[in-house]
């Protein structure tokens, strides 16, 4: 680390090596791992926002490539439901997660970096980026590569295995960055015969739902949470 505890150039170089990333321009790969909150005190600086641009657009042409290629069994709307499981930023996250890039993103002060680097939504968001950057850098087919190579196990798994419960699949997502579980606080609408459920966590509301039983609430809810951490 650097004196002022950002990743340094060495370090981004270790990282790129170790996930066999192979690149010419090492500035793209800078800006591609450099959070708005740093380059606003640092004047010189790019951030990642335009390389995420780019790269959200090429992860939805990657995958869609990729899953026509190797799911050839696969009917059009099977392909629609496994594409929109391995693009959504909690397949993102994942990814992010298991190259730990969170120890190359240069961000602002101390107070900054501690919520820029527990945001999933930046992590994910640094993983598209990245994949703009190799795109940019080495081309299309390396780009290919490293789409085929990060998320071929997602894949598989989403392919094989049957739609979670949103309860479930909420509180597995949680279990990612906190031991905090998810609580649910529902209440009955007795005019209308129904209860209204809200999704609590860290003491912070992520989603609302209504259904005609407590727990088709509670689903609803998690559902509703879901849909928001995926966007």
């Amino acid at each position: 680390m650097e004196k002022d505890n950002q990743p340094s150039i060495e370090e981004l170089k270790a990282f790129l090596q170790k996930n066999n990333i192979e690149y010419k321009n090492i500035d793209l790969f800078i800006e591609a791992t450099t959070h708005k909150t740093y380059s606003k005190v640092n004047k010189n600086s790019k951030d990642y926002e335009r390389l995420e641009f780019l790269g959200d657009s090429l992860v939805g042409f990657l995958i869609s490539d990729y899953c026509v290629r190797e799911f050839s069994s696969l009917e059009p709307g099977e392909l629609s439901r496994l594409r929109s499981k391995l693009v959504d930023k909690l397949a993102l996250f994942k990814i992010a997660q298991k190259l730990k890039v969170e120890q190359i993103i240069k961000t602002g002060p101390k107070k900054a970096r501690n919520e820029v680097l527990s945001s999933s939504n930046v992590l994910s968001d640094v993983v598209e980026a990245l994949i703009a950057a190799i795109y940019l850098d080495q081309g299309m087919q390396s780009a290919k590569d490293f789409i085929k190579s990060h998320f071929y196990e997602i894949a598989n798994k989403a392919q094989n295995k049957p739609n979670k419960d949103p309860k479930s699949e909420l509180q597995e997502y949680f279990q990612t960055i906190s031991a905090e579980t998810v609580k649910y606080e529902t209440i009955e609408i007795p005019n209308k015969r129904s209860f209204e459920s809200k999704a609590w966590h860290l003491n912070k509301i992520y989603g609302t739902g209504v259904g005609l039983s407590k727990k088709d609430a509670e689903k609803n809810a998690a559902a509703n949470a879901l849909s928001k951490l995926k966007t």
